[in-house]
């Protein structure tokens, strides 16, 4: 069974970047099963505020662009 979802345009945009020939069904399964990720996600996000939220995602999108310099 299919469901459609809505995700921001950010999010939309590093999914195509990822995507590849894959669906993107493929694309999220494989992230969820990812050993960690949601615990990960639940730690980071779970019990913060908005600011801390934003916060955050801001200190997390630097680390990844430092990350995609050695690619």
């Amino acid at each position: 069974m299919e469901r459609t979802i809505a995700v921001s345009d950010d999010v939309y945009k590093e999914l195509l970047k990822i995507k590849s020939s894959r669906s993107f069904s493929e694309i999220l399964g494989e992230i969820i099963k990812g050993k960690g990720n949601i615990k990960t996600l639940e730690i980071g996000f779970g019990s913060r505020n908005n600011r801390e939220k934003n916060v955050l995602k801001a200190e997390i999108k630097k680390v990844e662009e430092e990350f995609q310099k050695w690619i």
